[in-house]
């Protein structure tokens, strides 16, 4: 659960520190006492203005009896089902909002008719 709860802490600070200006300083300071306590594993990529101004990768993306291999921004992380719950819990927001219904189909949501009507139909 601690996992879970730093990466939500992280979700919602960073873009809001990241709003006025960044300070990699800082950010390289909570990488790293996170990476020692072994309390975190994964990469983060930050751009402002379509420009990286800040990678970082902590943990490793391979863990066996013979080896293990740092992670690196490129790593490729196995989430499997995890994202179901986000989504549920998107969508239960947008419900609680009244955007959205329970009932409503994927096909009548703006970014569908939006995605349906834009080069990505041509592909």
């Amino acid at each position: 659960m601690k996992p879970f709860v730093l990466f939500l802490a992280l979700l919602i600070a960073v873009p809001t520190a990241l709003a006025a200006s960044i300070d990699t300083t800082k950010l390289d300071q909570l990488f790293a006492a996170l990476e020692q306590r072994n309390e975190a594993m994964g990469s983060i990529v930050v751009s402002q203005n379509g420009r990286v101004v800040y990678s970082r990768a902590i943990g490793f993306r391979l863990i066996n009896d013979e080896t293990s291999i740092p992670a690196d921004v490129a790593t490729n992380y196995r989430i499997w089902s995890i994202t179901k719950m986000y989504t549920a819990v998107m969508i239960m927001q947008l419900v609680e909002e009244g955007r959205l219904s329970l009932q409503t189909t994927l096909s009548s949501t703006p970014l569908f008719q939006m995605l349906k009507s834009s080069a990505f139909s041509r592909c």
